[in-house]
């Protein structure tokens, strides 16, 4: 449904593109608090997805108008680096960057498009209308082999995203944050700004999270998602392992394309997808959560005051740097998917002691401020 009357600030609703990257879920599920917040500023969100990003946002909001982007699919490796791969891959990764930009000027002129809001899709950015660009990766993390390519890559970012009017990081700039490296380590330039996490889940004080039902407490909680065929070979080895016990286990696939649930075993109950709001009750009443370290999860973690077992993606050296990070500051426990073990894991994890911050409405609501003024001046 597309809403044409609606007030934003005294003059007639403003239409905004809020379009992720098709990569998992994570993008998509994150920008999830920040629709919301343009919906409370009364502004008009349309959105545009490809894969498993556009049956999110199909089934997260069947309102809004939803456009279909161009796809450009992503997969890992069975074996050898992911790295490596991109590197390979950046020729076409680079003609969809230009066709994205292409087709976004067709849609600015065809809905009347005031402002974009791209979550890691470099070329959803406009010379006449505001653009802003969501990213926490603002360095990529090279294998060992490649290191020296970490600065020139850093440069590359900066040149891509500096067609956009701003970058918004969803972390804290000081030393209590959540990406360490990956948007800390080298300085950025003045339109980079720290809008703190954006998690799906607004953020839960305790008596919040002492509410949830305690008799259904208790159970673990195992999230799969990711780009295939990694997820689906995760998945085999966590059912192996987690029939072998007696465990009470809730799993979500992370496939959007089938609806419904099953029982594996009698206490293992597997949920081929979950919306926010099933998704939010889980994780509350979930004694530990076991996930892949992608950045979407690790901030919904910190607003659910959880703790957690990572198993990073092979070959992935960002979910392998946040894990590492995370583990020697022992905050998650982790550990590799070839030598995961199940009962070592959930024996280890309780000594660490998850995130511990708190969250500031007034960063993200400080940028939504500057981007209506933005297009106020257009």
């Amino acid at each position: 449904m597309f809403y044409q009357k609606k007030f934003c600030l005294g003059e007639e609703v403003s239409n905004i593109l809020v379009a992720p990257l098709n990569w998992g879920l994570g993008h998509a599920t994150r920008c999830v608090p920040l629709i919301h917040k343009l919906q409370e500023r009364n502004f008009n969100v349309i959105l545009a997805a490809d894969g498993r990003a556009w049956d999110f946002f199909r089934e997260e909001f069947p309102d809004m108008m939803l456009i279909r982007l161009p796809s450009q699919k992503i997969t890992y490796p069975v074996k050898g680096s992911f790295m490596l791969k991109m590197l390979g891959a950046l020729p076409a990764l680079y003609r969809n960057i230009a066709k994205e930009h292409r087709f976004l000027k067709r849609i600015i002129k065809e809905h009347n498009i005031r402002a974009v809001i791209s979550d890691n899709r470099y070329g959803l950015w406009s010379e006449d209308t505001p653009s802003v660009f969501i990213g926490h990766q603002m360095m990529v993390k090279f294998p060992r082999f490649l290191k020296w390519f970490e600065w020139p890559a850093h440069k590359i970012s900066l040149k891509l995203i500096s067609r956009f009017n701003e970058c918004w990081i969803p972390d804290y700039q000081g030393k209590i944050n959540l990406s360490g490296d990956l948007s800390h380590k080298y300085p950025l330039p003045d339109k980079y700004h720290y809008i703190g996490p954006l998690s799906r889940f607004h953020f839960c004080d305790e008596d919040e999270r002492a509410g949830f039902d305690a008799d259904r407490r208790g159970y673990l909680l195992v999230i799969l998602s990711g780009p295939e065929p990694q997820r689906s070979i995760l998945e085999r080895k966590i059912f192996m392992q987690l029939k072998r016990t007696d465990y009470r286990a809730v799993v979500v696939r992370g496939v959007t394309e089938k609806q419904g649930e099953y029982q594996l075993t009698e206490n293992i109950r597997v949920l081929h997808h979950a919306n926010t709001d099933m998704m939010k009750e889980l994780f509350m009443n979930a004694e530990i959560v076991i996930c892949r370290p992608g950045y979407s999860s690790i901030m919904d973690l910190t607003a659910a005051g959880k703790k957690a077992v990572f198993i990073p993606t092979p070959g992935q050296t960002e979910q392998q740097y946040l894990a590492q990070y995370f583990y020697t500051n022992k905050i998650f426990y982790y550990s590799s998917q070839r030598s995961f073990h199940l009962e070592t894991a959930l024996e280890r994890a309780p000594d660490y002691k998850g995130v511990q911050v708190r969250y500031n409405p007034a960063l993200l609501e400080e940028r939504i401020d500057r981007l209506a003024k933005m297009i106020r001046d257009q």
